[in-house]
């Protein structure tokens, strides 16, 4: 028994089945079930377990987060965008959240739609780096690309100094600034 416990630990999906099977009704469960379905690429697992725990309730955010991350990786953005904008009535405070509907609108040059979620990402977490990036790629799109650009690209850089695809855009728009 003690053998097969230590299995079950070391494979997440058999310790959350067996939880699912002890709790049925738990959308804790579920949610963390098709958490581990999406990792391993069954999305159609997934997509039931998300959709279950969000109609029990218990864990409404982070379902709809996650049955909008299934859609964004499958690249279905249209169907994406109403789960993230659930999560978000939900959960104000959520910077990757916001992060995220906002990496949507933006696949879609929808930047009036993605600049105030990111934001909204920047005031939850001002080191959100991903969100510094997106936003300074959203002022790169204006022409001539705006200073925020540049000043948006530079924080990035203070938080992650070595990213060279951060250093060579503001070397680029520093470039393009002194002309």
């Amino acid at each position: 028994a003690t053998q097969m416990r230590t299995h079950m630990y070391r494979e997440p999906a058999l310790l959350w089945e067996e939880a699912l099977a002890v709790s049925p009704d738990s959308a804790r469960v579920m949610n963390n079930l098709g958490l581990i379905y999406g990792q391993r690429g069954d999305d159609d697992r997934a997509h039931e377990l998300f959709e279950s725990a969000i109609r029990m309730g218990g864990v409404p955010t982070r379902a709809n987060y996650n049955l909008g991350n299934l859609y964004h990786r499958q690249g279905s953005f249209a169907k994406a965008i109403p789960f993230y904008q659930e999560a978000m009535k939900l959960d104000f405070d959520d910077s990757v959240l916001f992060n995220s509907a906002a990496v949507l609108h933006l696949r879609e040059n929808n930047f009036a739609g993605a600049l105030p979620l990111l934001i909204r990402a920047l005031e939850l977490n001002p080191r959100n780096n991903d969100a510094h990036r997106n936003l300074a790629g959203l002022y790169e799109h204006g022409t001539p690309p705006s200073g925020k650009a540049l000043a948006q690209y530079e924080l990035a850089l203070q938080l992650s100094p070595s990213d060279a695809h951060i250093q060579n855009k503001v070397n680029t728009l520093r470039r393009t600034a002194s002309k």
